[in-house]
C-alpha cells in the first residue's frame, strides 16, 4: 500500500479548502500558515492575505523531507532559516514561525515542480515503505528516483509492506535552527 507524500492537510484534516472539524466551517491553508505563526509568536493580524505578494524576495522553494512536502525558509540566518510544512497546491509561502518577517507579512513565491512532474515524484516516494527514504530535493531528476528506486527493487505499482515497527506519532515537529 503506497502512502501519499503528505502536506498540511494530512496532519490538519485540510487540502487547499476543507473543514475546520471544531468550528464545522471552511479553513484554507492560510488560515492554517497564520494560525500556526501565532502560536510561534508572530503578532496576530500580521501576515498579509496570500495576494499580498513581494515579486522581489527570494522564493521558497519545496523539497520532500522524511515524506513531507516543505520548504526551508529564506530569511537570513540571523531572523529565521526555520523549515516548514507546505503545501504545493499553493504557490506562496510564508514562514509559520517568522511570518517572513524581512517581507512585513508578506508572502513570497513557492518553486514547486509542475503539476505532472509533482505527480511523478509523489508516486515514486510513496513506493519507498519508510519514511527516512523517502527525500527529494529539486536538484534530482526523475530519472535519478527511478534508479534509486530501482535498484532498491522498488516498484511504485507493486510497493512492499512496510516491515511492523514502532507506531506512527503522529505530527513531526519542526527542527529550529539556531
Amino acid at each position: 500500500m503506497n502512502r501519499p507524500i503528505r502536506r498540511p492537510s494530512t496532519y490538519y484534516g485540510m487540502g487547499s479548502l476543507a473543514r475546520d472539524p471544531g468550528a464545522g466551517r471552511d479553513v484554507s491553508y492560510e488560515t492554517f500558515v497564520k494560525t500556526n505563526a501565532v502560536r510561534a509568536g508572530v503578532p496576530v493580524g500580521y501576515i498579509a492575505a496570500p495576494d499580498q505578494i513581494d515579486p522581489d524576495a527570494p522564493p521558497a522553494v519545496a523539497r520532500v523531507y522524511n515524506g513531507d512536502w516543505i520548504a526551508d525558509c529564506p530569511e537570513p540566518d540571523e531572523l529565521c532559516r526555520d523549515a516548514v510544512i507546505v503545501d504545493p497546491a499553493w504557490p506562496v509561502f510564508c514562514c509559520t514561525r517568522c511570518g517572513n518577517v524581512s517581507l512585513g507579512g508578506k508572502w513570497r513565491r513557492l518553486i514547486v515542480p509542475a503539476p505532472e512532474a509533482l505527480q511523478t515524484i509523489e508516486a515514486l516516494l510513496a513506493a519507498r515503505p519508510f519514511d527516512p527514504t523517502r527525500n527529494w530535493f529539486p536538484r534530482e531528476s526523475i530519472a535519478d528516483l527511478t534508479r534509486e528506486n530501482q535498484q532498491k527493487g522498488l516498484d511504485p505499482d507493486n510497493p512492499p509492506e512496510p516491515e511492523p515497527g514502532p507506531p506512527d506519532p503522529g505530527p513531526r515537529l519542526t527542527v529550529r535552527r539556531l
